[in-house]
């Protein structure tokens, strides 16, 4: 707990930075084709560090395996456990609250310890509330943020200040946040000004009407590859709407869309996991079973870089590569066979077969994935 301490005193800052562009949704089961929660968050930084998926093992007695999006092993910004518990956090207005002094071995709580805190000790949307509840009435909150929970059947989101914080169950079909605050008297608390909040209003909208017009032809549902689609989409592609910024902006580092399963969350669930920016970046399926038995193409993700350097070098108003989208299908429909034949082995109790089975094909597609990456250096 000691090293803990430590790693949060000296989060703080990363906790309280403003971030220039998270876009974060969530997507109520009866809104997905999949019939399954989803939460997408892409991370936008002008200074990025390297991110990449992580394994963390239980940490003892009551607390859960998990897979972080973070630096390393310790820091994190978004992540799922074994329960199909899925937390993520992003930056928000800045405020005029300033949080108590720790004493002692208090420490303030940033957005990366809270993350963390969640996914290790809570296996549910119920119990991550009530912690986070009292977390958010603490006084030691390090700066403003907005914290998304979700299992296979609740969501919610916390909007949070050091002195200020209001929540709200997922009611809706579905919600899009850019770093804003939405909830009546966090608004209030904000110090941003009206012509201050122009690039987060034009994400969401952007973001809005792609998914409405995806889910309008395939009956009302948004689809996996939709919202693959949607990350991409950048000032160019929206402008043409009246809309001057998309999700996807120069400082897009990466992006993961999370979806929960509704039966067996803690083995069929999956991280569609960007790790550069998704505009020239594939999708990778990581099922939630192999968490602990990661391939080394995912644990290094060399491709990263691939896109990372792809975005530097190709003009903006150049369109997403067909062979991007085509490749990704290739790997969802043998992703979702193969969770087919698992989630049926899983009915007739063999469970360990089931993860097997997910295992060798994300060993399989990650090699292939590298291979196709290196391909479009």
């Amino acid at each position: 707990m000691k090293k803990l301490h430590l790693l949060v005193a000296t989060a703080i800052a990363v906790g309280a930075v403003r971030l220039n562009a998270d876009t974060t949704w969530l997507i109520q089961p009866m809104a997905t084709a999949s019939k399954s929660m989803q939460l997408f968050t892409s991370r936008s930084s002008s200074k990025p560090r390297p991110l990449r998926l992580q394994y963390v093992p239980a940490a003892g007695k009551n607390t859960f395996r998990q897979l972080r999006c973070g630096n390393d092993s310790k820091f994190a910004y978004a992540g799922i456990n074994e329960r199909g518990l899925v937390v993520a956090f992003s930056g928000a207005d800045p405020t005029r609250d300033r949080p108590n002094k720790p004493q002692g071995k208090q420490f303030l709580y940033s957005g990366n310890y809270i993350v963390a805190h969640l996914l290790t000790t809570c296996g549910s949307v119920k119990q991550a509330e009530e912690r986070l509840r009292k977390l958010s009435r603490s006084g030691y909150i390090a700066g403003s943020m907005i914290v998304f929970l979700a299992d296979a059947k609740n969501a919610m989101i916390f909007e949070i200040a050091p002195r200020h914080y209001a929540t709200t169950r997922l009611g809706l079909h579905y919600t899009v946040y850019a770093n804003r605050w939405k909830f009546a008297g966090m608004e209030d608390a904000s110090v941003r000004k009206p012509w201050e909040m122009q690039g987060s209003l034009q994400e969401e909208w952007a973001v809005k009407e792609a998914i409405l017009r995806a889910r309008r032809g395939i009956g009302g549902k948004l689809s996996i590859p939709a919202s693959f689609a949607i990350s991409r989409l950048n000032a160019a592609d929206v402008k043409v709407k009246g809309i001057g910024r998309g999700p996807c902006t120069r400082d897009t580092v990466d992006a993961y869309l999370f979806e929960i399963s509704p039966v067996h969350p803690g083995i069929l669930s999956c991280v569609y996991a960007s790790f550069g920016p998704p505009r020239h970046t594939v999708y990778l399926p990581i099922p939630l079973c192999a968490i602990d038995a990661l391939p080394p193409e995912v644990a290094n993700a060399e491709w990263a870089g691939i896109g990372t350097a792809m975005a530097k070098r190709v003009p903006d108003k150049t369109p997403v590569s067909d062979d991007l989208p085509e490749f990704e299908k290739y790997l969802l429909q043998e992703f979702n066979d193969v969770r087919q034949q698992a989630e049926a082995l899983l009915k007739e109790k063999k469970t360990e077969e089931a993860k097997t089975l997910l295992r060798d094909t994300l060993r399989r597609q990650a090699s292939e994935t590298l291979k196709f990456m290196r391909g479009r250096k």
